[in-house]
């Protein structure tokens, strides 16, 4: 006799049977696109495509000169000197970029040495030229006397330069620094710069100097007198009421025998005395540098110094 179990094995046979067909084909169904789509259509060829030598033969290579020349005429060191050592290692032999490599390197770090090398690698050259002209300007702003000759050796070696009135008047503008005026005036004239009639006038009339041991005398025997003398007499009546107190309080202690008041009243007399004396001297060295800075100012206007540069082709 056939027992429940018997009777329920065929139906649990043929769910199970059921279920896994159903699987297998979703899976093949799912599975099916994705391999087919990642087959490779075509044959894959490990070898890379060879470059066209003759295309990049014939291509033309922008010349970098203007860009530079652009970078230096904006001011902008730091881009000149990165963008010139760039074509530069390109083309390492061109002494326009060597000069331009060393001009940018010279306004970033003050480092005239990298200009030497180039005005005496390129004696003959642009490069070289430019080159002696900025190493003269380098020595005319830290000492305008070395400057000076450094500017007047590049005028009688390169008489035909464009930038010869250049080299001409800062050389003038040098001697003028240092207060020789009418031999920045011969400098001009020398080097056949034209000059405008005010400003001859300015350089060839004698300056009112004033001589510092004069004022510091003539302060030392009366307060206030050595200022007043330099041209400043705000100053010198500051330096006579000061001191007139200090004298007028001394004189006071010493009728009415307070010792320790005139005692302290000279100490710190003397220390106002002494500083009249010293700003006497002061006034008449400041009254000289404004007659210089005038006429410094005046021949910078009248002829503005400028970057020599390459001539761009």
């Amino acid at each position: 006799m056939a027992t429940r179990a018997d009777t329920l094995w065929l139906p649990m046979a043929f769910t199970c049977w059921t279920r896994s067909t159903t699987t297998l084909l979703l899976g093949s169904c799912w599975w099916a696109p994705t391999a087919v789509a990642n087959e490779p259509t075509e044959p894959i060829s490990v070898s890379e495509p060879e470059p066209d030598v003759e295309a990049e033969a014939g291509a033309e290579v922008e010349d970098p000169l203007p860009m530079l020349v652009h970078l230096a005429e904006s001011g902008d060191a730091q881009g000149l000197r990165t963008e010139a050592l760039k074509a530069q290692h390109i083309d390492p032999d061109n002494p326009d970029l060597a000069y331009l490599v060393a001009l940018g390197t010279w306004q970033v770090e003050k480092d005239v040495g990298v200009l030497n090398a180039v005005a005496e690698s390129y004696p003959e050259e642009q490069a070289g030229e430019l080159a002696s002209l900025m190493v003269a300007e380098h020595w005319l702003q830290e000492a305008p006397s070395l400057g000076v000759l450094k500017y007047q050796a590049y005028a009688s070696t390169y008489p035909n330069s464009p930038w010869h009135q250049q080299a001409t008047t800062q050389a003038a503008w040098g001697l003028a620094h240092d207060g020789y005026f009418n031999m920045a005036l011969t400098q001009l004239d020398n080097g056949g710069v034209p000059v405008p009639e005010d400003l001859r006038v300015t350089l060839s009339t004698p300056p009112d100097w004033k001589r510092p041991l004069l004022a510091t005398a003539l302060s030392g025997a009366v307060p206030g007198l050595g200022q007043l003398y330099a041209g400043q007499p705000l100053e010198a009546a500051s330096a006579l009421m000061v001191n007139a107190l200090f004298i007028g309080g001394m004189t006071y202690a010493a009728r009415n025998e307070q010792w320790t008041a005139f005692g302290v009243t000279a100490f710190f007399g003397l220390g106002f005395y002494m500083g009249n004396i010293y700003g006497a001297a002061d006034a008449s060295l400041r009254h000289n540098r404004g007659l210089r800075d005038d006429i410094l100012s005046e021949m910078e206007t009248t002829w503005p110094a400028e970057t020599p540069l390459p001539a761009l082709p």
